[in-house]
């Protein structure tokens, strides 16, 4: 009777693993506004992509301005974080201005429980971030 008892409760474990399992980008809006996009932008840190190595490039976003961080033998130098653009949103869109008559607008595109972003020119895929201490890594495989 006790090894049916731990039967039916290894049972029931197993089953409320499966079920919290389940992946919540099914409770995400189907589209965020681009107010709601730039909220969760200017909420973390984000890891630029680097191919098969590890990112070597941090973005923040704050109040209309993105700054970048740098990587090097494995520390994040503060000291190195300088202005690379100003930001604003227009219409559904992200307007980026890098100076000097470099102004890209973007569909921004959030996946993955929104720890990575995807940003997209004229329909074609410009640049992914990564949101940093987040489980991104199991999304990419």
């Amino acid at each position: 009777m006790k090894s049916k008892l731990n039967i039916f409760i290894v049972v029931l474990m197993v089953i409320g693993l499966l079920v919290s399992c389940n992946d919540s980008s099914e409770n995400m809006p189907d589209e965020l506004s681009i107010q709601e996009k730039i909220e969760f932008l200017e909420s973390g840190e984000w890891l630029s992509e680097n191919g098969d190595n590890e990112p070597n490039v941090m973005y923040t976003f704050s109040k209309g301005k993105r700054f970048n961080s740098y990587k090097s033998e494995g520390v994040w130098h503060e000291g190195s974080t300088t202005s690379s653009a100003n930001y604003m949103a227009e219409e559904n869109l992200l307007t980026m201005d890098f100076y000097f008559g470099n102004v890209y607008t973007y569909n921004v595109e959030f996946s993955c429980d929104y720890n990575i972003i995807k940003f997209f020119k004229d329909d074609k895929l410009a640049d992914t971030l990564y949101k940093r201490n987040s489980n991104y890594k199991d999304c990419l495989k």
